[in-house]
């Protein structure tokens, strides 16, 4: 009887077992982003992090017991979702903002930067985000637990502080809004030295909101469980601090109080004797400066009027056109602008995913003017500018009068955030600034510290100084990468991109335990030399599997690693091909077979130049004979290693276990 020949290599596809294998290719494709992004990463597919954050990132469950009546925040399941609400807008965010909007001009421009003092969970600034209006948050640490990591995790700008006795760290002049909801400041106390330190960051023409109490004390002070006299006697002071401060009451709507400051100074009231005007020397010198009972006259803070965003991102500021900036002119700023482009032009072809979703909360540690900032602008992500208090030019009024935002920042100190609330962070030149006053060391610890595992680092500084940084960056476990400088490698600066890898203290130990187990095996072994092999399948698989990651950078990537794999594979084949040839010809013309040349070695381990796109192919006829190839090969090679790597992997025995 025949045999039916049912071999694979002769039998024709099924055009229906191709669609279905699409398809199943298709599901599993969606299924695992879906998995991937899951909640709070910004994903398409997965619900946005501004409503939705890991219970794991934030374990704090208090505010949802303390604060479940106001609708701060929920937990479902394994994740926190924010629905919105607050203490003065239990129903939602939205509902706020458009009752605010009534008189606040949201939807021109013209206010873009706002001040949220004790923002809660920054509802407030989550929902003016979608706007194109940036809140800067704040609150202090107490009894809620973490509002600012919630912030931070949500993805709104924030940082840890309080308004008590020291001055904020933001220059005059920098705000378009402030706004307190609730915010249990006394606001009428110490002869109005809150609201006048307010008034210092207010830009001429900006508002300040004040929700909840006294407003409206008439209709609302049994809730509040005050008596009348106590809030009516607060209300009118602050009503006479705002009219001494030159502000204008605007509206007073439901418990929604708005002011605006005066842009004409001609028409505000004579300034009381009691009260003075605080030293026009030096007004952006805030750090750990105490608030004073004093007026900031607008004179002080040169500039004029701004222009609507995002028309003032790219625009001249006030202060660089007349001249407060000392070193720049509106020439040297628009230069400055240029060179920051091509910078950022440069770090989008190492890392092609600084344009996306993958990098939401960015720092850059020294700031300037902001270029950075504004090449790398997307509504997609946010960058706390940080100006040192080091630096030789304050440049944080320049930073706001763009429309970005920014603090001022010691960094010989911590900075004021949780631990891994950043996606990236960007210094240039911020080792010089501190070369004489704090260690590397240090500073390098709390970039480590505010980073998120797989967050990137891209540092920009003199080659002598980055390589010293790349040393103690490999001591941190940062996977690194130096760069040229974009115009020449002649010159001097080089760009550093690290990565921060994700490891766990337990993770760290059973590598040290397998390290010393593979020691104590070699010592007991044979004398012969370690196995090439092993050791390249091992350094390989470590930066393949460290630089795979989504954002990462490196000098070798896993897509290349298998191209290699690939290539190698193919000579095998020519090399193979070659032979038959040869042997055929010499048994035909019963000559002797041409001498054979060694097969090319199949070690992925080792270096060699990086691999054109022609090379990637595989031939028609490879297809066949290419695992076995592969296989036959591996097994050829790794064969003399096979015992030493058993040994190796073998736990050490002893006398009384081999008793």
């Amino acid at each position: 009887m025949a045999i039916k020949d049912n071999s694979g290599e002769y039998k024709a596809r099924s055009p229906l077992g191709m669609v279905i294998a699409v398809l199943l290719c298709c599901f599993f494709y969606v299924l695992g982003a879906w998995q991937r992004s899951g909640y709070g990463k910004g994903d398409r597919i997965a619900v946005a992090s501004r409503d939705y954050v890991p219970y794991a990132n934030a374990p704090y469950k208090s505010l949802t017991v303390e604060k479940a009546v106001q609708n701060w925040v929920q937990y479902e399941g394994a994740v926190f979702r924010f629905p919105g609400g607050g203490t003065q807008f239990p129903h939602g965010a939205d509902k706020y903002i458009d009752q605010l909007a009534s008189v606040v001009p949201f939807a021109d421009g013209s206010v873009r930067t706002v001040l949220d003092t004790v923002c809660g969970v920054a509802s407030l600034g989550a929902y003016l985000d979608s706007r194109g209006v940036m809140a800067m948050s704040f609150a202090p640490r107490d009894s809620h637990e973490a509002q600012v990591q919630f912030a931070l995790e949500r993805g709104v700008p924030a940082f840890i502080g309080v308004l008590g006795t020291v001055k904020l760290p933001f220059p005059p002049r920098s705000f378009d809004m402030a706004h307190c909801s609730r915010c249990l400041i006394p606001w009428s106390g110490n002869g109005g030295m809150y609201m006048m330190e307010v008034d210092r960051v207010l830009r001429p023409g900006g508002y300040w909101v004040l929700s909840g109490p006294p407003i409206n004390w008439k209709a609302n002070h049994r809730k509040w469980q005050r008596t009348e006299e106590d809030l009516g006697g607060e209300q009118k002071r602050i009503e006479e601090y705002a009219q001494m401060l030159c502000w204008e009451k605007v509206t007073e709507m439901d418990e929604i109080g708005v002011w605006r400051k005066r842009t004409d100074t001609a028409a505000c009231p004579a300034m009381p004797p009691a009260v003075r005007a605080c030293d026009p020397a030096n007004p952006d010198d805030v750090w750990y400066k105490n608030m004073e009972t004093c007026i900031t006259p607008s004179t002080t803070a040169a500039g004029g009027e701004l222009q609507s965003f995002p028309e003032r991102l790219k625009a001249i500021p006030p202060r660089i056109s007349s001249g407060a900036v000392q070193g720049f002119t509106m020439e040297s700023y628009e230069e400055e602008n240029r060179r920051w482009e091509r910078h950022v032009k440069a770090y989008r072809k190492v890392n092609y995913k600084l344009d996306t979703k993958r990098y939401r909360n960015i720092m850059d540690m020294n700031a300037g003017v902001g270029g950075f900032a504004a090449a790398i602008f997307s509504p997609m992500s946010w960058v706390m500018n940080v100006v040192p208090t080091a630096a030789e030019l304050s440049t944080l009024g320049v930073i706001y009068e763009r429309g970005l935002i920014g603090i001022y920042h010691d960094w010989c100190e911590a900075f004021s955030t949780y631990p891994r609330t950043y996606d990236l962070i960007h210094a240039n030149g911020v080792f010089n600034i501190y070369r004489d006053k704090c260690k590397m060391e240090d500073i390098m610890l709390e970039m480590d510290r505010i980073l998120r595992p797989e967050g990137t680092v891209i540092l920009r500084d003199d080659i002598d100084v980055l390589l010293r940084v790349d040393k103690v960056a490999t001591g941190m476990r940062w996977k690194t990468m130096m760069a040229n400088h974009e115009d020449s490698p002649h010159i001097r600066e080089k760009v550093l991109y690290a990565i921060k890898p994700y490891w766990t203290a337990d993770s760290d130990k059973s590598s040290q335990d397998q390290e010393k187990k593979a020691t104590s095996s070699k010592g007991k072994g044979s004398d012969s030399e370690p196995c090439p092999h092993a050791a390249a399948t091992t350094r390989s698989s470590t930066v393949s599997s460290s630089l795979s990651r989504p954002g990462s950078v490196g000098k070798r990537g896993y897509l290349w690693n298998w191209r290699r794999i690939l290539r190698r594979l193919r000579r095998r084949c020519r090399w193979r091909r070659k032979r038959s040839r040869s042997r055929s010809r010499a048994k035909d013309k019963q000559e002797p077979a041409e001498e054979d040349e060694e097969a090319p070695p199949l070690n992925v381990g080792e270096e060699e130049a990086p691999m054109m796109e022609e090379d990637v192919g595989v031939w028609p006829e490879q297809h066949a004979i290419l695992k076995s190839i592969h296989l036959e090969s591996a097994a050829e090679a790794r064969r003399p290693c096979r015992q030493q790597m058993e040994a190796a992997q073998a736990p050490a025995i002893t006398d009384k276990d081999e008793i």
